[in-house]
């Protein structure tokens, strides 16, 4: 599973400046993604809603056919990451989705500024996805019960000599499996509004719930 929280902007153009007027039924624009993680790495303790948060970009393409309706066409690409005390995993993504919009409220009339929608799809997403398991020196890490990283395993005859390391954050060892496939479907559900800033442009902000039909971006399965 991994959450978006997306923030889009679509510009159009009209004669009338000052009037809210209805959308056009091409819109092409951008948009800035913060996407958050959730799998089979366990947590000691419930993590933020957005711990592990990762960045995306991406285009879309959206075709308004009634005044409650529209399909829209989106491509992204951006990170996903999850770290606990002992495991961590961080993924390059690139994902495309079609999904179907209903507008809660007329989109094509000028007393509607602020319009709730909810929307639903079908998606592909491939990735590639990496572990810090090493650190700067390319020292294996070794968790230790007492909560310390050290270059030795606990059970080492040498235990007493042990050097203490740090992790540094810099996803180095690709992740490969066997049964790994690159390639999977995903299911993106929306929740959010737009907001209509008379013709200037116009905003979407909204929370996507996708979800994964793989078990091995993190690894874990």
């Amino acid at each position: 599973i991994f959450i978006s929280l997306i923030f889009f902007v679509k510009n159009h153009f009209s004669q009338d400046f000052l009037n809210y007027n209805p959308l056009p039924k091409n819109s092409i624009g951008l948009n800035y993604t913060t996407n958050t993680f959730y799998g089979d790495i366990e947590h000691a303790t419930k993590p933020s809603l957005f711990i592990n948060n990762r960045p995306s970009i991406g285009l879309f393409y959206e075709r308004n056919f009634f005044s409650n309706f529209s399909t829209s066409l989106n491509i992204n690409w951006g990170q996903l990451s999850n770290n606990n005390v002992t495991k961590n995993f961080q993924s390059t993504i690139l994902h495309a989705s079609i999904e179907s919009i209903i507008y809660l409220r007329k989109i094509r009339s000028n007393e509607n500024k602020i319009i709730p929608f909810i929307s639903v799809g079908i998606g592909s997403l491939s990735f590639q996805s990496y572990s810090d398991i090493l650190d700067h020196n390319g020292n294996y890490y070794n968790y230790w019960e007492d909560g310390s990283i050290r270059d030795i395993p606990p059970t080492d005859s040498l235990q007493n000599s042990a050097t203490f390391l740090s992790r540094d954050y810099e996803y180095e060892t690709s992740l490969s499996n066997d049964s790994v496939n690159f390639g999977n479907l995903y299911i993106p559900a929306t929740i959010g509004f737009l907001w209509k800033f008379k013709n200037v442009f116009n905003t979407k902000i909204f929370l996507s719930y996708n979800q994964l039909f793989t078990d091995w971006i993190d690894n874990i399965s």
